[in-house]
């Protein structure tokens, strides 16, 4: 206990404060980029700028002829980013708001979205200018040719988690959930900012988890680092909307979506980190969806974990249901990661036997099922997994390691009750159907928020995009990529990592 007082006292007394860079400078000037008439009784209206506008680095709406009350808007960049707040704004005739998102890079606007309150009736149109801070000519130049330091990656989740006071970041709010089971599933979209010049599979921060504290070393600086840019709470409607939007868009995994379960002791916003690295890694262009059950995110709240995982099954089957049967979505890839397990596991055993007595199968779409590090029981996963195989229209990939800390943890606890995540001396767990990796040379833990080398993150990166591409010759596991060797038998088949370093 000593010993960790003491490196805590030294990691604060380490702290160094860094004070926050001047975003905007004096030279740049505020420039009208577009007028337009909007009708203030309509739910929303969308504002498409001139291609021909100046790069800007901020915006400003201002209101010529008004009210107008605004409850929320969206900019969409040129370059594909997008930037939207869930906030109000009330301006009269003459009045405009204050900088909205400030960058340093200067970028061109596509479209701005606006959505109105009508609490009090309008009794005429209204008239807003948008206007955008434009750097000097030298500066704005040499903004075309410098590529952005970083992207935006949207991140859609489900939690049952309870939703806590919104926090303040800069002028935008973001929606908070706690450790603690809510009896509902919440809804909504993230915007995750992601450093271009990093390792793939890594999340660089400027904090540290010291076992009692999180420690902040420096301000965060979205070029260097995973930053959360808004988290929203959404409606069912326009959760799905707006997944029906980026799957029109997207290109490379047309028709697919990826839903991320996560382990434990993950708080929410690692959860949120950890989807969009792997989905920005993959290259997944299709919605990205996390379900985020209640971890406290704290290393002695294993049990707490272990129930609110339990408590959060029907959850998990409601977003399911949700995406596959009120989006146009055809195929639902599904990674699941150590405690995460067990709601999935539950899920998908009920559904099968569902589809077993109504002679019904895959109602929930699915494609491919990665079960990484099942924190459950080695017994009841014998059992139950070979009736997942069945939804699976790809295939299901089972993932173990014998040198995960979380599982030699949970074996300790369940007095030694093996894991299916783990492998001990007796060999990995084989189920009919399911293929099953011995991965203890890269180490599960590339899934939560421990780390491992840059090679092997590299080679599980690699791996999850062969396996979701629609791309023939994904099975068995040796014949997708040349880093796993096949061993067993033909009756008993299981794999093995050999990527090395």
């Amino acid at each position: 206990m000593l010993n960790r007082v003491l490196l805590l006292a030294f990691a604060v007394a380490a702290i160094v404060a860094v004070a926050p860079a001047k975003l905007l400078s004096q030279q740049d000037k505020w420039t009208r980029l577009h007028t337009a008439e909007v009708d203030p009784k309509a739910a929303a209206v969308t504002i498409e700028i001139p291609e021909n506008s100046e790069r800007v680095r901020a915006l400003q709406i201002a209101v010529t002829r008004g009210p107008v009350a605004l409850s929320r808007l969206q900019v969409t960049y040129a370059n594909g980013q997008v930037h939207f707040e869930n906030r109000t704004y009330a301006l009269q005739s003459g009045e405009r708001t204050n900088e909205i998102d400030a960058r340093e890079e200067a970028r061109g606007i596509q479209s701005i979205e606006l959505a109105f309150q009508t609490t009090e009736p309008a009794t005429q149109r209204a008239e807003i200018e948008i206007w955008g801070l434009v750097p000097p000519a030298k500066s704005a130049a040499r903004n075309v040719a410098v590529k952005p330091k970083y992207v935006e990656v949207p991140v859609f989740y489900g939690t049952t988690r309870k939703r806590e006071k919104d926090r303040p970041k800069g002028e935008r709010m973001l929606a908070t959930f706690s450790g603690e089971l809510s009896t509902e599933l919440t809804l909504g979209r993230s915007i995750v900012t992601v450093p271009i010049e990093r390792n793939v599979g890594t999340i660089p921060r400027p904090d540290t988890n010291l076992l009692v504290t999180r420690i902040a070393f420096r301000n965060e600086d979205p070029n260097r680092d995973f930053t959360i840019a808004a988290i929203d709470v959404m409606p069912k409607d326009q959760f799905i909307a707006e997944m029906k939007r980026q799957s029109a868009v997207s290109n490379r995994y047309k028709g697919q979506a990826l839903v991320f379960v996560h382990g434990y002791n993950v708080s929410f916003d690692d959860a949120i980190f950890r989807t969009a690295q792997i989905a920005h890694d993959i290259l997944f262009d299709g919605p990205v969806i996390l379900f985020s059950w209640p971890s406290r995110g704290g290393t002695w709240d294993y049990i707490h974990d272990i129930n609110t995982a339990k408590g959060s099954r029907e959850g998990l089957r409601t977003l399911l249901e949700t995406l596959s049967s009120d989006t146009d979505l055809n195929a639902i890839n599904l990674i699941a990661h150590s405690m995460g397990n067990d709601p999935v596991i539950e899920v998908l055993r009920e559904e099968a036997e569902f589809a077993s007595r109504s002679g019904k199968t895959n109602e929930f779409k699915l494609n491919e099922i990665v079960l990484a590090a099942p924190d459950v029981s080695r017994s009841v996963f014998e059992q139950f997994a070979p009736r997942l195989v069945k939804l699976a229209k790809g295939g299901v990939t089972l993932f173990a390691s014998s040198n995960d800390r979380a599982m030699n943890a949970s074996k300790r606890i369940a007095s030694g009750l093996e894991r299916a995540g783990d492998v001990p001396k007796s060999g990995i767990v084989i189920v009919p159907g399911v293929e099953s990796i011995d991965v203890s040379e890269a180490n599960t833990e590339f899934f939560s928020t421990n780390h491992s080398t840059f090679a092997i993150r590299e080679h599980l990166v690699t791996d999850l995009r062969f396996l979701f591409e629609r791309t023939k010759n994904k099975h068995p596991p040796d014949l997708r990529y040349a880093v796993y060797r096949s061993a067993g038998s033909e009756k008993k088949p299981w794999w093995r990592y050999k990527g090395g370093n």
